[in-house]
């Protein structure tokens, strides 16, 4: 055990030479007293365990739903967020991302003598360029082919360690703090511009001299303890000379913009004169002019002439480190892909609603079957499966299964039968629906008539939207009291409303599908399980391909979200099948609703 100790205690102190001191490790060096320092991986740990905290709130996925928000540098509770089946997962990410943040201090490393890794020098625009350029390197990675993406889990996450390790070390090694900023730099390494905050200029003198005589009482009697022999040859072995220690108070210069200190021995020296020093006792320029340092590392004075402000810099490295991940959540534009990355799965679910009424004695096998395809196609992603039942007047309740086989013994007890007029009641069923299942559930629902209740439909689209849910129309008819609309409101998103008895139109479910990232599917009763079969979000266009080419009359209706999907399902039709007939009949349909030009 003793050998295991002294190599441990060894390869913390090897990294206790810049930058937040690094590690917790560092506190196995016994007699140095780090007081209340929080190290990198600190900082990474605190940042990600809110991030996986706020993502599995935000999904309504923790396992202890009471769970508070984990407080700053506090131990991560990893196992009341996720429980026992995605533990490890999430704590692979904390050791992945932990093992990258130190990795810039590791004296073995290139990255330990480069001011652009660590924000020293002044070198704001090519270490804030140097991010930049990773995080696009990082984001191709992430977007790019799902299997290299999962391939690449420890690379990816290592080089966002070391590109956060940076953006820590900014609020650590800058004056940031002492100018009086309570708050993060916006879009840190985010954007390759740092125009928005006042940077130094390179030629002028920042720091003043600082004498040992500035020292506290305090402070004096606990580095006078340590120039003994005995303490002073423990110091000099682990890089900490104790004629480089200073505490500095007001030594930064007034009026000056944002600067940080010089770092002896990178590759960036200090010019003569008057630039600040890193400081500390591993830091050979803070006895050159100007003598002192203006760092933050750590909550001790061997480390960090200003070790007094390290929580305020510490708390803000955190910030940075929450939003760096959030901006890149938002650029990746894939829950799925970024809760892969923080060690989180996301969640799926599938809603089916079954029109049950008299009209679909024809087409309820099929609907049936085709529902049962989607069910089980979700069953390897999906934990929650949810089945609304429509008839009229009665309809619901929302059943929820966390089990395929369940969900699909129910369908199967489905008939069709009652109903009577035309209109029946989806969009009740809707609301209902929509106000139970999960956030990001995609509603499949199977109907061949309009419903009751128009007056419904803003509301089941806002509630969707905010929630995420797309609804897919599986239309087996068109079955419908027909009501007339004005183009000019349809092309303009508006919602439409009658003063009789509030009938929906087919437009409606277009307008519906549209809002909320849908489709509108239409095929008669006999195709409706070969279109379910091929049904996806990543996929539809082959439910256009198979549908109009089984007819030409029997037209499968789909409206892209975006033009850029139109003209990429465009191009595939005309690849694969040579059909500009049924290209032009696409685009005319979807310009009479989008008022759309490809």
């Amino acid at each position: 055990m003793k050998p295991l100790l002294g190599l441990v205690s060894f390869l913390a102190i090897f990294v206790l030479v810049q930058g937040f001191a690094t590690t917790s490790w560092s506190r196995v060096a016994w007699f140095i007293d780090f007081g209340n320092t929080h190290f990198h991986d600190d900082q990474m740990k605190t940042a990600l365990c809110i991030i996986q905290y706020r993502f599995l709130k935000e999904m309504n996925e923790l396992d202890d739903p009471s769970l508070a928000e984990p407080s700053y540098f506090q131990d991560c509770p990893i196992y009341q967020m996720v429980g026992l089946l995605h533990y490890w997962d999430a704590y692979w990410a904390h050791l992945n991302f932990v093992v990258g943040v130190v990795a810039p201090d590791n004296p073995l490393s290139s990255m330990h003598g480069n001011a652009n890794y660590h924000f020293d020098a002044e070198q704001f625009q090519t270490a804030n360029s140097q991010i930049f350029k990773h995080r696009q390197d990082i984001l191709k990675m992430i977007k790019g082919e799902y299997n290299i993406f999962v391939n690449s889990f420890i690379n990816i996450r290592y080089q966002i360690g070391i590109d956060v390790h940076a953006i820590q070390d900014f609020y650590a090694h800058s004056n940031w703090v002492e100018m009086g900023n309570n708050g993060i730099v916006p879009k840190l390494g985010v954007e390759n511009s740092l125009a928005n905050i006042p940077l130094q200029v390179a030629n002028g003198d920042t720091c003043n001299e600082c004498e040992r005589s500035d020292m506290n009482k305090t402070e004096q009697e606990i580095y006078n303890a340590s120039l003994t022999n005995w303490w002073r040859s423990r110091w000099d072995k682990i890089g900490c000379h104790l004629e480089n220690v200073y505490v500095c108070r007001n030594n930064i210069k007034s009026g000056i913009g944002v600067t940080s200190g010089y770092y002896g021995g990178e590759n960036v020296a200090k010019p003569n004169g008057g630039k600040c020093s890193h400081g500390g006792g591993p830091d050979s320029s803070a006895n050159s002019p100007a003598k002192g340092g203006i760092s933050k590392d750590a909550d001790t004075l061997f480390y960090a002439p200003h070790y007094y402000l390290h929580n305020p810099a510490a708390k803000l490295a955190v910030d940075a480190t929450i939003q760096y991940f959030n901006d890149l959540r938002t650029s990746i534009e894939d829950d799925k892909r970024f809760g892969q990355l923080i060690g989180i799965k996301v969640p799926k679910s599938i809603s089916i609603m079954i029109d049950t009424t008299g009209s679909m004695e024809d087409s309820i096998a099929a609907a049936k079957t085709a529902a049962i395809n989607l069910v089980m196609q979700a069953a390897n992603d999906s934990n929650l499966y949810y089945l609304t039942p429509i008839n009229d007047p009665d309809y619901g309740p929302v059943y929820t299964f966390t089990n395929a086989t369940d969900m699909v013994n129910l369908i199967n007890t489905l008939t069709a039968d009652g109903g009577g007029d035309t209109p029946e009641q989806q969009f009740p069923a809707l609301l209902e629906t929509v106000q139970n299942i999960r956030d990001g559930t995609n509603i499949y629902l199977f109907t061949d008539a309009t419903s009751h209740h128009q007056e419904l439909g803003p509301q089941i689209h806002n509630i969707a939207t905010k929630k995420k849910i797309s609804i897919n129309f599986m239309m087996s008819g068109e079955n419908t009291v027909f009501m007339d609309k004005s183009k000019a409101q349809l092309r303009q998103g508006a919602w439409p409303f009658s003063n009789d008895d509030s009938i929906t139109t087919i437009e409606d479910y277009k307008l519906l599908a549209l809002g909320t990232g849908g489709l509108y599917l239409l095929t008669n009763y006999a195709n409706i399980n070969a279109t379910a079969k091929v049904v996806s979000q990543a996929n539809w266009q082959s439910i256009l391909f198979e549908n109009f080419v089984a007819s030409s009359n029997n037209f499968t209706w789909a409206f892209p979200v975006s033009m850029k999907g139109f003209e990429s399902m465009y191009r595939a039709i005309i690849a694969t099948h040579k059909n500009v007939d049924l290209c032009e009949k696409l685009e005319n349909s979807i310009r009479r609703t989008h008022n759309s030009t490809v």
